[in-house]
């Protein structure tokens, strides 16, 4: 069985805004556009192999590193995981997650934690609402103990979420399919495009504040004060994690 895998077509100027988007629009998925035409065109993930068949990974001007990254790796099982690790341990000034499905491991919240504690800005921003509700449980069970170290979380408001982007400093960024949950970190076939390339992140950079400014940032202390049944659903959500 093949899936197919379409990276939006990346402009060469950024134009979106909320106000330009046509309505009604339930849907907030990445943005549509940050990288040159003729950079990633369309490729297809099939088994353990992922190979570019209408078009190609080229490494335009200003761009130092272009990849694309699936989960799975020989050199480590759970490539993604190890990309990940990476970067959140090499960020020195801002790191900006953007995920639908947060459910992230004790090693992904521990790394979050250690950046957020050396001075780096970790802001994370997930939806409001979320299409699947188990999934918003078991996200927040997490908050608890990221706000403890620092970690700005947000919730989108205006629709659902489904962009998965990540900004780390001034040059790196990824967007694809990969969430921050068990399932694309250690089970599921994704496909991420990792680069560093400042144009690429500034115009990430730039959807993000914008998604910001929609949504309701998570403040610790009434976040402690949350009434028993929200803590038990949280509970009953994160016991699931590992099936959403």
């Amino acid at each position: 069985m093949t899936g197919v895998f379409r990276l939006p077509v990346l402009q060469r100027s950024f134009h979106w805004s909320p106000a330009t988007e046509s309505a009604p629009y339930w849907w907030r998925p990445c943005a549509d556009a940050v990288w040159p035409v003729e950079t990633v065109d369309q490729v297809a993930v099939e088994a353990e192999q992922v190979r570019v068949f209408a078009g190609r990974v080229v490494r335009p001007a200003g761009v130092h590193f272009i990849e694309l990254l699936t989960n799975h790796g020989h050199t480590c099982r759970y490539r993604l995981r190890c990309h990940l690790k990476d970067r959140f341990k090499a960020a020195r000034n801002r790191l900006w997650l953007t995920t639908p499905y947060f459910l992230p491991d004790a090693g992904t919240q521990r790394d979050l934690c250690r950046a957020a504690s050396d001075g780096v800005d970790v802001r994370v921003l997930v939806p409001g609402k979320n299409d699947v509700p188990f999934v918003q449980w078991a996200s927040r069970a997490t908050y608890s103990r990221l706000l403890a170290a620092g970690i700005r979380i947000f919730e989108y408001q205006p629709r659902v979420l489904h962009a998965k982007t990540l900004i780390v400093d001034d040059d790196w960024s990824t967007v694809g399919s990969a969430n921050l949950d068990y399932r694309s970190l250690f089970i599921n076939y994704e496909l991420t495009l990792a680069a560093d390339c400042q144009s690429l992140n500034t115009a990430l950079a730039t959807i993000f504040e914008i998604d910001l400014n929609e949504s309701i940032e998570v403040q610790r202390e009434p976040w402690l004060r949350r009434p028993l049944s929200a803590r038990m659903a949280e509970f009953i959500g994160w016991s699931a994690r590992h099936w959403l």
